[in-house]
C-alpha cells in the first residue's frame, strides 16, 4: 500500500491540473476513496498551491501600488509634447528663409539674350542649397528712365547643412523681359526682404540701395591687348561689362597664334572666340598672358 501511495502522491500533482491520462485519473480516484493519508496529503497540497496564487496576485497589487500612474502619464504628455515641438521646428527651420551674404566668389552671369527670347537673364552659377529671387522698380535718373534690379539668393537652414550632399537646388536664374534693352539698368544684391523694396518709397528706397551690393550695370569698356613673341606683335581687344567684366565681344581672334587658340579653346582650326559664355576679361587675359610668358614673350593691357 505504501508503494501505491508514493505512486499517487506523484500523480497528485497533475490529477490537480486535470494534466494526466485517463487511465491515471481513475487510478488515483479509487485510491483517494479508501486511503485517508492521501486525501490529506491532497489537501494540503490544495493549500499549498492556493497559498503561492494568493502570494503571486498580492506581489503583483504590490507592484500596483509602487508605480504612480501619474508620474507615467505627464511623462507621456511630455514625449508626446517633444516630439511634436521637433516635427514644427522641423517645418520652421525648412519654411524659414534667409539671404546668403554676397561675396566675389558667387558668380552671376548676365545676358541680354537667350536663344529663344529676348531678356536680360541673371543666372547664379556657383550657388546651392536655396533659389533665386529678385524684383525690380522702375524709377529715374538725371531724367532718364532707370531699372533698379534687386537680386539675391535664400536658403534656409536645413538646406545649408545639407549642401554638400546636394546637387541642384532647382531654379538659379531669374529672367526680365519687359525691361526696354534701350534703357539704363543697374543690379543689386540684397538681403532686403524683396517685398519691402516693390512698396518701398523714394528715401526707403535710398537707403536699401545704400545697403545692397551694386553688382551690375550696362556700361561697357574694351581693352586693347598688345603682346610680343618671336618678333611677331599680335593685337586683340576684348569688350566687357565695367563691374563684373564678363566678356561679351572680341575683336583680332583669328590673329592670335594657332597654338594658343587651340590651348585655350581646345578647337583646332574652327573657331569664332578665344573665350566662352560667363568668362571674365581677367581669365582670359591671364591665359593669354600666361601663354606669352611661357615662350619668352610678354603682354601688357590699355
Amino acid at each position: 500500500m505504501k508503494k501505491n501511495c508514493n505512486i499517487i502522491r506523484d500523480l497528485l500533482p497533475l490529477y490537480l491540473d486535470n494534466v494526466c491520462s485517463q487511465e491515471s485519473h481513475d487510478l488515483v480516484s479509487e485510491h483517494l476513496k479508501d486511503c485517508s493519508q492521501c486525501q490529506g496529503y491532497l489537501e494540503a497540497l490544495k493549500c499549498n498551491i492556493q497559498s503561492v496564487k494568493t502570494k503571486e496576485v498580492g506581489s503583483f497589487k504590490k507592484f500596483l501600488k509602487t508605480v504612480n500612474f501619474k508620474i507615467v502619464r505627464n511623462s507621456l504628455i511630455i514625449t508626446v509634447v517633444i516630439l511634436l515641438g521637433l516635427v514644427v521646428m522641423g517645418k520652421a527651420l525648412d519654411n524659414f528663409e534667409y539671404s546668403v551674404p554676397y561675396n566675389d566668389d558667387m558668380e552671376i552671369l548676365f545676358w541680354d539674350k537667350d536663344w529663344y527670347s529676348k531678356s536680360w537673364n541673371f543666372q547664379f552659377s556657383n550657388t546651392r542649397g536655396g533659389y533665386a529671387y529678385g524684383t525690380y522698380v522702375k524709377t529715374e535718373e538725371d531724367g532718364k528712365p532707370l531699372n533698379l534690379i534687386f537680386i539675391t539668393w535664400k536658403t534656409n537652414l536645413l538646406e545649408n547643412m545639407h549642401k554638400y550632399h546636394k546637387l541642384s537646388a532647382g531654379p538659379d536664374n531669374i529672367s526680365y523681359d519687359s525691361i526696354d534693352p534701350n534703357e539704363q539698368m543697374k543690379v543689386y544684391y540684397t538681403k532686403e526682404n524683396l517685398e519691402k523694396i516693390e512698396s518701398a518709397n523714394k528715401n526707403e528706397l535710398e537707403q536699401i540701395i545704400k545697403n545692397s551690393k551694386l553688382i551690375f550695370t550696362k556700361d561697357v569698356m574694351t581693352s586693347n591687348i598688345t603682346c610680343h613673341l618671336l618678333d611677331e606683335e599680335y593685337n586683340y581687344a576684348l569688350t566687357y561689362y565695367k563691374i563684373n567684366k564678363q566678356i561679351i565681344k572680341s575683336e583680332g581672334d583669328n590673329n592670335l597664334p594657332h597654338a594658343l587658340v587651340e590651348q585655350i579653346t581646345g578647337v583646332d582650326g574652327n573657331y569664332k572666340s578665344v573665350w566662352f559664355p560667363g568668362d571674365s576679361y581677367d581669365e582670359v587675359y591671364n591665359k593669354i598672358n600666361d601663354y606669352m610668358k611661357n615662350l619668352g614673350g610678354s603682354c601688357k593691357s590699355n
